[in-house]
């Protein structure tokens, strides 16, 4: 628990207590994606549960609370996130397995904190972020679709090096969208930006969504692929489509996806 101690610490002392409080309770760690992933539970009965504790403050169910860089002899060693879901801490992230520090020396550096950490449940809309969202998304028919819950957009060197951290290259249209916004809704679709991004580790690949429709599917792009093309997660039937490397067209076509099924059942 050394690296969420450090991140605590540099926290505003209210948040340092919480992080705290519920790190000392967990009682049952999982390692995913090669170990790269430490999952965090406190276990009563059998069961995951956290109830009753204090939540630290939070937009969407899973956020990024903070991130870090990690010095081993003197030279950079990983990139590590602290994710929380729905308030809680629930996993560190890390670019390289961690397993090798338990041979090494190192230092923590580079503490990074996200802005809705400090900010309770309200979104902070510009007026004109939205229009220029409006025209981002030209191409798609959403005069049916309420736009909403748009979230102000991430400052670039954080951003950057989360996506750094996550080896994860985006398609161009979705970065330039990045510029105008941290994620937003539109109609059924929750579109995900860097604060908010949820990661998915399969026995293949990890894949990071890009946008989902909870009752549908969702578009994605996998880590560690330097191309930028999405892929088309189909809930029901688990099919997985390659969908090219625009964006904006992906979530066109996910969107007439939808439709379709709507109508066919």
């Amino acid at each position: 628990m050394d690296i969420i101690n450090a991140i605590a610490s540099n926290m505003p002392s209210r948040i340092n207590d919480i992080i705290r409080s519920q790190a000392e309770l967990v009682n049952y760690v999982q390692r995913h994606s090669k170990n790269k992933e430490v999952r965090f539970y406190k276990i009563i009965g059998g069961e995951s549960s956290f109830e009753g504790e204090i939540l630290l403050p939070h937009v969407c169910t899973a956020e990024i609370i903070s991130s870090v860089t990690i010095i081993a002899n003197k030279s950079l060693f990983c990139h590590v996130i602290l994710w929380q879901v729905k308030g809680l801490i629930s996993s560190l992230e890390f670019s390289e397995p961690p397993k090798k520090l338990e041979k090494v020396k190192y230092e923590i550096q580079d503490f990074r904190s996200y802005g809705h950490i400090y900010k309770d449940s309200k979104t902070i809309e510009d007026p004109s972020d939205r229009q220029r969202l409006k025209s981002f998304l030209e191409k798609i028919d959403i005069t049916s679709k309420v736009l909403k819950s748009i979230r102000p957009a991430m400052p670039v060197n954080d951003r950057d090096y989360i996506v750094q951290g996550l080896n994860i290259t985006y398609p161009k249209d979705y970065s330039a969208m990045l510029d105008m916004t941290d994620g937003y809704e539109l109609g059924e679709w929750q579109i995900f930006g860097v604060g908010n991004l949820r990661t998915v580790a399969t026995e293949e690949y990890n894949y990071v969504m890009l946008a989902e429709n909870a009752s549908f599917g969702a578009i994605v792009v996998r880590r560690f692929d330097c191309t930028g093309q999405l892929y088309f997660e189909e809930y029901e039937s688990g099919f997985n489509s390659l969908i090219g490397d625009s964006f904006v067209k992906a979530l066109a076509r996910g969107m007439a996806m939808y439709d379709n099924y709507l109508t066919s059942e």
